[in-house]
């Protein structure tokens, strides 16, 4: 069925009702949605909850009970961009309940430009008020590249899964460089002791599933290993396709002496000295130096084989050098 989710519950609504997210509360059900205020040239957009009854054996039974109610507008964020010159644009609203607290996520800004962002805030009553936090769960800034090594841009319009060992996950779109070729992404996401959720989106590489062994001395493997050029997190094997070019900038022949056949810059010195590195050690977010797993060297093997622990320590694993 079809749900009227305007009309004189909402006022100034001519812009229509979009982006519906349903969310089961113990026994009830609650419909989301953004009203589309932006395309009738408003500087500033709602996001609504309305209570409904949902059959799942009837599906032309589906109806509002009670009236909307206004739970989020798009102020008072020093991030949020528009379409409206001026104006600040929410949409896409997601919501979850973790312990006390009901958090509402929503994307944020202008969909396929790097103002595209992913925001929440959080309250103990499912009506509000929501308090929002001052800085994006996502964005351009902090989301890393693509496989290609591309950046990353326009991150938002996230959902939310909770998997069986209780781990949160965050699906979300972006585009691989300046357009509007959006893909889906995926990444952990974990909380804060205040209870607020951060996401620390790690820099992402070619997938592989390289044997651990110690090597001798040798010409460091770094096309997968990663460094900032004018601030943009690169892979080295960027540098292939304007080699000449690019090895020449600052730190690059550096970093990847492999990729600009400068095999004379020893990799131990450079970006494969991990000791320091943090990783995730297990599900609740706990974080570890590289240099703890080399603490007891009868663990060493099983500790490199934990999922995402050899791209953040490869020297400590011994993956730095091939023979």
């Amino acid at each position: 069925g079809t749900l009227a989710l305007g009309g004189e519950g909402i006022p100034n609504n001519g812009g229509g009702d979009i982006d519906a997210h349903f969310f089961r509360d113990n026994e009830k059900i609650y419909i989301l949605w953004k009203t589309d205020d932006n395309a009738i040239g408003m500087p500033y957009t709602r996001l609504w909850i309305n209570e409904v009854s949902l059959s799942f054996q009837d599906p032309e039974f589906l109806q509002l009970i009670g009236s909307p109610v206004m739970i989020l507008d798009s102020t008072a964020l020093w991030w949020i961009d528009s379409w409206i010159p001026g104006g600040s644009l929410i949409e896409g609203p997601q919501l979850i309940r973790r312990g006390a607290y009901y958090y509402l996520f929503f994307a944020t800004g202008k969909f396929c430009t790097p103002s595209y962002a992913q925001g929440v805030a959080r309250s103990t009553s499912i009506f509000g008020p929501y308090v929002k936090l001052g800085v994006p769960l996502l964005s351009t800034g902090t989301v890393g590249v693509g496989e290609d090594g591309d950046k990353l841009v326009g991150p938002g319009h996230a959902s939310f899964v909770q998997d069986e060992a209780g781990t949160w996950f965050v699906i979300f779109h972006a585009s691989e460089g300046d357009n509007c070729n959006r893909r889906p992404y995926v990444e952990t996401m974990l909380w804060t002791d205040d209870d607020w959720p951060v996401v620390v989106a790690p820099i992402r590489t070619t997938p592989s599933s390289p044997t651990i062994s110690p090597s001798t001395n040798g010409v460091c493997i770094d096309s997968t290993l990663r460094m900032r050029v004018n601030n943009i997190p690169r892979r080295c094997n960027w540098v292939k396709s304007k080699k000449e070019k690019r090895c020449k900038l600052r730190n690059v022949a550096q970093h990847c002496p492999y990729a600009c056949d400068s095999v004379e810059n020893s990799c131990a010195r450079f970006a494969c000295s991990d000791s320091t590195k943090k990783f995730i050690m297990n599900k609740s977010g706990l974080t570890k130096q590289c240099q703890f797993i080399g603490k007891d060297e009868d663990k060493v093997e099983n500790r490199c084989k934990k999922k995402g622990v050899l791209k953040t320590c490869r020297s400590t694993c011994g993956h730095c050098n091939v023979q």
